[in-house]
């Protein structure tokens, strides 16, 4: 088990961050501090992790910066969505690892079996 964000240096509790911007990255609080170079150093630990263990797949908590697989916050602190990976989710993804989040433990269950019959 693996929180990118603490890997990345963060404390917890931590202030409220969403991506402002893609291209280039940024990732800022609430307050307007810029965690990104945090964000990124987690999501790197992350995949070394991930890489180290030959882990198969990851369950990360949905609409997060870091972890969000599906979408994350639009970056304006107004709860609104957008379709869009965070950064740690991203980094597994490309490089082959599956990411399901807490509202998707049926299907990574049916991955779990799935891959568990196929080895």
């Amino acid at each position: 088990m693996a929180c990118p964000e603490t890997l990345g240096g963060l404390p917890t509790p931590r202030p409220p961050a969403e991506t402002q911007s893609r291209f280039p990255i940024l990732i800022t609080t609430d307050k307007g501090d810029d965690v990104t170079p945090e964000f990124l150093a987690g999501a790197e630990a992350t995949l070394d992790i991930a890489k180290k263990h030959h882990v198969c797949c990851a369950l990360m908590k949905s609409k997060s910066p870091s972890c969000g697989n599906n979408e994350i916050y639009d970056g304006n602190f107004s709860n609104t969505l957008i379709r869009s990976p965070g950064v740690a989710a991203n980094e597994l993804i490309r490089n082959g690892i599956p990411v399901f989040n807490e509202h998707q433990i049926d299907e990574l269950i049916k991955f779990v079996e799935e891959a568990s019959f196929a080895a």
